[in-house]
């Protein structure tokens, strides 16, 4: 067990080191779940019941060494959700028979390194000051490309690039932009190699097309010069529904209303014309007007037991 770099209980090692970290939220003992040396990372379960997740830290103190699953080390978690470790509290030994990497050294000081032995062995690629580019790991199947700084990048002048996967494609980042000058394609294949569903951007036209389609959003709204929809069968059901417009043109076969209550009311004209006028009512037909008007051309008839004049 190596000796705390962080001691209370020594004046000259009382309070955390000033390594540049911000104001912490959190400072105190983690164990190390999981450890990146050449990255200079790690992965801490802190000791306080308020952190019931494990965080990815940063080594802040390099004097630390490497560190290993089940160490102790004093971390400090900032206001912004950002890590560190700054300290080292209780260390595991390695095994004496864990073997040492075989190395090759280039001549700019960067170096291949082949890492454990037999199924467990990798092929680790570091620069010259010891940062990890590639990792190679045939037992988990995977390559890894570890950029620690700066950006990557992948560009062809006259031909394209293809990602292909037998499995899922994940990206993740703070954001993502895609754009194109021709063509941005999203799409599902079924296992005839089919295009079932899609979504196309093309320029200033965008299309979805799908046997199915849902939207679910707490507020949605859509601004159009024109909106067309065209549709065997259109269900609206909503609890209010609003509708304002300049003019209202309405085309159909027929149409049925049903309702409780209808209220109409009509500043200037309100006109109908039909080949035919029908009105059933249950119950009383009461009309008020300033002045009425009932012009008939053939006939004009009225029946009923009483009639009432004036």
């Amino acid at each position: 067990m190596l000796e705390s770099l962080y001691d209370p209980r020594r004046p000259e090692r009382a309070g955390a080191p000033d390594f540049g970290v911000p104001n912490p939220g959190y400072t105190g003992p983690a164990r190390v779940v999981a450890s990146e040396p050449t990255c200079g990372s790690a992965v801490l379960i802190l000791e306080d019941e308020r952190f019931d997740e494990p965080v990815s830290a940063r080594i802040a103190n390099p004097a630390l060494g490497e560190l290993l699953v089940g160490d102790t080390v004093l971390a400090t978690l900032g206001e912004a959700g950002e890590a560190y470790v700054i300290g080292l509290l209780s260390h595991l030994r390695k095994l004496e028979s864990e073997p040492e990497p075989q190395t090759l050294a280039l001549p700019d000081g960067s170096k291949v390194e082949i890492e454990g032995k037999d199924d467990s062995a990798k092929v680790c690629l570091y620069t010259r000051t010891g940062e990890l580019v590639l990792e190679w790991d045939p037992g988990a199947q995977r390559t890894r490309v570890c950029v620690p700084a700066g950006d990557l990048e992948f560009s062809t002048e006259r031909g394209g690039i293809v990602f292909d996967s037998a499995e899922e494609i994940r990206f993740r980042g703070r954001s993502i932009e895609l754009t194109s000058t021709e063509r941005v394609q999203l799409g599902v294949k079924d296992a005839a190699g089919r295009l079932v569903s899609e979504f196309t951007m093309k320029p200033r036209r965008l299309r979805l097309k799908g046997d199915e389609v849902g939207i679910e959003a707490g507020r949605a709204k859509v601004n159009a010069g024109e909106f067309t929809c065209t549709s065997e069968r259109v269900n609206i059901q909503t609890k209010t529904a609003n509708l304002v417009v300049g003019r209202l043109k309405l085309v159909a076969d027929q149409v049925i209303q049903r309702a409780n209550d209808v209220y109409s009311k009509v500043a200037n004209l309100s006109q109908l014309e039909a080949g035919r006028v029908r009105t059933l009512i249950e119950s009383s037909y009461w009309m008020k007007a300033k002045r009425s008007y009932i012009r008939s051309g053939e006939e004009f008839k009225l029946d009923a037991k009483k009639i009432h004049l004036g």
